[in-house]
């Protein structure tokens, strides 16, 4: 160990000996086929500039497939099923305090997890509170959920087809046709 910290001293590490190094470099790069244990920086090396080129490219793009989460509502909104409301704060530290009851004297509620939302209108009131700080301003938010409704069609009356909304349809035969 001794000598791989004066060779480290001395700039004189080479192969797998330069994961003593430190700092580590701002970017790194490795054949993981021809060097599995990435002890190999290639960026730098001609031969893999385009690669490395494209990683950059490739890491500031933001995604855009897939699921990227829940919906933003910050005003509300309406929906067709009973929902589930989840709170955010940038203020590291800050704790959100919640209300559904109207008023100048409500009692305010512990964010602690996400809020069910009952079928009907919800007027969803909330602030941010942080010990030592003013309390943020407070912001309201409107709600509305819808109970599903199941509807029956009959095109054909020996196959009647029953469709909840927006899910898969389902046909149902009668017994003994």
């Amino acid at each position: 160990m001794k000598e791989l910290k004066r060779r480290r001293a001395s700039g004189d590490l080479d192969g797998a000996e330069r994961w003593f190094e430190t700092p580590l470099p701002a970017e790194e790069l490795s054949d993981t086929e021809t060097d599995p244990h990435e002890t190999e920086n290639l960026v730098g090396d001609a031969t893999a500039e385009a690669g490395l080129d494209r990683l950059r490219g490739a890491l500031f793009v933001p995604n855009a497939r897939g699921n990227r989460g829940t919906d933003r509502t910050p005003d509300g909104g309406m929906f067709d099923t009973p929902a589930q409301v989840q709170l955010f704060c940038s203020t590291q530290g800050a704790s959100i305090a919640y209300t559904t009851e109207s008023g100048s004297d409500p009692d305010w509620r512990l964010y602690t997890g996400p809020i069910d939302l009952p079928i009907g209108e919800t007027t969803l009131r909330t602030k941010a509170v942080r010990y030592g700080y003013a309390e943020s301003d407070e912001r309201d938010a409107m709600f509305t959920c819808s109970p599903r409704r199941a509807t029956a069609t009959f095109d054909d009356p020996l196959r009647p087809t029953v469709s909840n909304d927006d899910q898969p349809r389902y046909t149902a035969a009668p017994l003994g046709c």
